[in-house]
This record gives structure tokens, C-alpha cells and sequence, in this order.
């Protein structure tokens, strides 16, 4: 942290060395910086402090199989279950024995899942919300609530009606809702319904890989899944280029050791960058050996780390298992374009007359060359040719990763109402509570969606209303 000198000095102005360095206020100014001084210091303070306590509390937890490692470029380090370390089982369900302890644990303290169980409303007993209320029509049943409920249902990437009103630059610039279906908004509609504010607004963060189906060509839908295996060869350095054939850099490249494509930085960057250029969108150029060069990539590791490593037979089920079949379904529905020539594929994809063939000229002597003189080079290595027709254009843009609106919550977790009061009984954790990344925030602290990552902030976020509802939190003094 002090590497960074100017948001914990070492030395006062004189430079005489200052004492009583302190972390928590170094990554307090730091994350607030990020955020635009938007943050509620307080609710920052407390992620910070609970956050590490979760992450001891859940490796201490029986049946738990998690190890700390690098990820990413900058060797951040994150906990992984032991086989996704090993490459026994890929990331996508790498968390399934995390889960099943944390299963077993509430089943040995007499807790009860509630499977199939859709929540409907809240329950209030004068301003104190005392339950829940599931089911409808004559099936509608009430469940009491000992001490307060807790609303942690994520997001609303999928509610084209919420993200117009709540985070419009996604509405407007995003090719893709997310993360997953779930996450459609209605349990933060009842939190709004008991009187609570929002915070976080227009606050949200992209992947890239949003293929262009639900605003352009493809099969018209909004959702897709978002470990899909054909849409993840957007990852891959082939060419890339805005709507007047400019060449857009791979982030992700530009790591000081190379990695591949970490979710960390390049992922947002990259949409970050599309999403900014006119259309947003890049265009993912390749021509008919784009089937070897992409193996090329995923045999260096320069390439979406959801094209590598094991599949469990549980995965198999929600995965497609080869790249290349789903890469042809999405060019026969017309989501990846194909054409004979450049001047074709051009004009199907909407660009500026004449600069795809320029752009392509101009790219073929780059790697002829060797030496790539765009501001952000692409490694020699990386480089591969556009020549040989058919070609194919992967319009990709933004697909929504988290919206970071949401409740607005006090450093208890719990919800607070339009003028600041607290709605007794009644807690949300991220990211149905928003907020932790400031307002107006386009992709969250440095691609890292907040101090810990987005799924480390949800556990965190519980972790705070669960001590928060148990009074176990201290006040702070300041």
C-alpha cells in the first residue's frame, strides 16, 4: 500500500516520517478515490474490517476445501477450491463443495432450505418488517422472521425497466443483461415498496463477449449465458476494431507478465473500452483459420480461462463442451457474420465504407513486420494474419456483470428509508443493497467491482447483516 505514496504519506510535508500507519484508512481513501468520494465511509470502513473476518470464518468451516492462490495479472491472491487449483474441476462450478458445507452446517444447527420457494412480499407489522411472505393464490404462506430478513438476492441485469431507471449507461450501452437469469430485480422492488432508498445509482460492471443478439442479429434474446463457449473466443487477441476500422488494444496483453486473459483487469477493460467507442461495440475480425489460431491461443493460455482446464460431468450438463460447435451455431443464426469477402462482411456489419479492407491491409504488414506500433502492442507471438476468405465479424460489447445499485444500507446492513432512518428489521447484503462502489461508478474499482471482488462482497455483505443483526458489531466513534 505505501507504494502508492499519495494516499497514505510516509512523511509529513517537512519530511519528517509519519507514524501509526493504518490500513483500513489507507484503503478507505484509496477505494473512495476510485469511487469518486462517493462512498459511504462508514459502510467502506466496515467491508474492510468484516470483510478479511469472513474470508477467516469461512476457511475455518468444516468441509471446505478452499486455498489461497495467485489470479490474475498483478498476482492478486484469491481463494479456490483445492481441484480448481489442481485443474481437476473447472471455475464455473468450482464452488459446488463450498456450497454443500455451508449446506451441512445450517442443517446440523436446525435451519431448514427452502427449495422451489419463490419469496412474494414482505411481511410489516407497523414500520417493522417481521417476515416474508412465499407462494400465491392459495398456496400463500407466511414465514416469521426471529430477529430480522435478510435480502440477498443479487442484482437486476435482466429487468430492462429497472436498468433504464436505475443504471441507464448499461441500459444504453450494454449488448447483454447478467450475470444469470435470477437476476431480475424483484426483491429489491419489495425493499423499495417498504419505503427504502437506493444508492449506487447508474453504477454497474461489464464483461466483454455481450454478443449484439438482443439490439442487432442473433436469435433477438437478452439473456445468455455467460459461460457460453462460442462467445468466449471474443476473448482472444484476434483483431479488433471499432465501427471505422481503428484498431482497439487488448488490455489484457499488456499485463508485465503475460497470462492470458484474467478476469481481473482485462475483462472490464476491454468492455470498458468497447462500450465507450461509437456503436459499442468492437469488431472481431477472422478468417478461415481462425479455428487454428484459436486453438494457438488456448494452447499458450491466450485465451478466456472458461475454454481451458476440467470439466466435471455436472458441468458437462450446463456447458457446452466444445467451442467450436457453439462458436457455428452463432454463425448460423447470424450472430457471428460470415462473407466471402472484406467488402461484404463490411457492409454486414454496418461499417464505415471502406474500412475494413484498409484496416486489414494495414494489420497484415503489422504482422508481417513483427513490430506492432500501436500505443498498446500486441506480442509478436499473438499476432495472426486476416487473408483467406470466408471471414467473420464478432460484434461484442458489454455484458452485464453486476449492477452495483441497489438498497442503500447503513454499516449494520441494515436498509435505510428515503429520508435516512433505518426500516427495523430488515437487511441486505450485496449486491440487492448497492452503494459500495460510489454512484456513477461505469465498472467498479479498478475492474475489481469494490474492494474484494464482486462474490467476495456478497459474502461479506451477509457476514455484516448477519453480525450486524446479532448486535455484534461495534459503533463507530468518529
Amino acid at each position: 500500500q505505501n507504494e502508492i505514496g499519495y494516499f497514505w504519506p510516509e512523511t509529513d510535508p517537512q519530511g519528517n516520517p509519519l507514524t501509526g500507519y493504518d490500513p483500513v484508512s489507507a484503503a478507505v481513501q484509496f477505494e473512495n478515490l476510485t469511487g469518486q468520494h462517493s462512498i459511504d465511509i462508514k459502510l467502506l470502513m466496515r467491508v474492510l474490517e468484516e470483510g478479511p473476518a469472513w474470508m477467516d470464518w469461512l476457511v475455518e468451516q468444516d468441509g471446505m476445501h478452499l486455498v489461497l492462490m495467485p489470479v490474475g495479472p498483478l498476482a492478486n491472491k484469491a481463494f479456490v477450491d483445492e481441484d480448481v487449483a489442481t485443474g481437476k474441476q473447472n471455475a464455473i462450478l468450482g464452488l459446488n463443495r463450498t456450497t454443500e458445507a455451508f449446506e451441512a452446517d445450517i442443517k446440523a444447527l436446525g435451519g431448514e432450505i427452502l427449495v422451489n420457494t419463490a419469496c412474494s412480499g414482505l411481511v410489516k407489522d407497523g414500520d417493522t418488517i417481521v417476515g416474508v411472505q412465499v407462494g400465491s393464490g392459495a398456496a400463500t404462506q407466511t414465514i416469521k422472521a426471529n430477529k430480522g430478513v435478510i435480502l440477498c438476492s443479487g442484482g437486476f441485469g435482466y429487468n430492462l425497466d429497472m436498468l433504464e431507471k436505475y443504471a441507464p449507461s448499461a441500459y444504453m450501452y450494454a449488448n447483454q443483461g447478467g450475470p444469470t437469469m435470477a437476476h431480475t430485480g424483484e426483491v429489491i422492488r419489495m425493499g423499495i415498496g417498504a419505503g427504502a432508498d437506493m444508492a449506487g445509482y447508474n453504477s454497474f460492471c461489464c464483461w466483454e463477449t455481450g454478443l449484439d443478439e438482443y439490439w442487432g442479429g442473433g436469435d433477438s434474446n437478452y439473456y445468455h449465458y455467460m459461460m457460453s463457449q462460442g462467445t468466449h473466443v471474443a476473448f482472444s487477441p484476434f483483431l479488433r476494431l471499432d465501427v471505422r476500422g481503428n484498431r482497439m488494444p487488448v488490455y489484457s496483453l499488456t499485463a508485465p507478465e503475460y497470462v492470458g486473459c484474467p478476469f481481473s483487469f482485462a475483462v472490464e477493460s476491454n468492455a470498458a473500452m468497447q462500450m465507450a467507442s461509437v456503436t459499442h461495440n468492437a469488431y472481431i475480425i477472422m478468417d478461415s483459420d481462425y479455428a487454428k489460431y484459436q486453438a494457438m491461443f488456448m494452447e499458450m493460455g491466450a485465451c478466456s480461462p472458461h475454454l481451458l482446464g476440467a470439466r466435471s460431468e455436472v458441468a458437462k450438463t450446463y456447458i457446452p463442451m466444445e467451442w467450436d460447435e457453439e462458436f457455428n451455431a452463432l454463425v448460423e443464426r447470424g450472430a457471428i457474420l460470415k462473407a466471402d469477402t472484406l467488402e461484404e462482411l463490411e457492409q454486414k456489419a454496418g461499417m464505415v465504407a471502406g474500412s475494413l479492407v484498409k484496416a486489414v491491409e494495414k494489420w497484415n504488414k503489422v504482422v508481417e513486420s513483427g513490430v506492432d506500433p500501436n500505443p498498446v502492442p500486441m506480442p509478436p507471438v499473438l499476432m495472426t494474419p486476416v487473408k483467406q476468405g470466408p471471414f467473420y465479424c464478432m460484434k461484442s460489447g458489454g455484458q452485464i456483470g453486476k449492477t452495483l445499485a441497489g438498497l442503500r444500507i447503513n454499516d449494520f446492513g441494515q436498509v435505510l428509508d428515503t429520508k435516512g432512518a433505518v426500516i427495523k428489521g430488515l437487511y441486505a447484503g450485496f449486491t440487492a443493497a448497492g452503494g459500495y462502489t460510489g454512484e456513477n461508478t461505469f465498472l467498479g474499482q479498478f475492474g475489481m467491482v469494490g474492494p474484494m471482488g464482486s462474490v467476495a462482497m456478497s459474502g461479506a455483505g451477509g457476514f455484516i447483516c448477519a453480525r450486524g443483526l446479532l448486535n455484534q458489531l461495534p459503533e463507530y466513534d468518529y
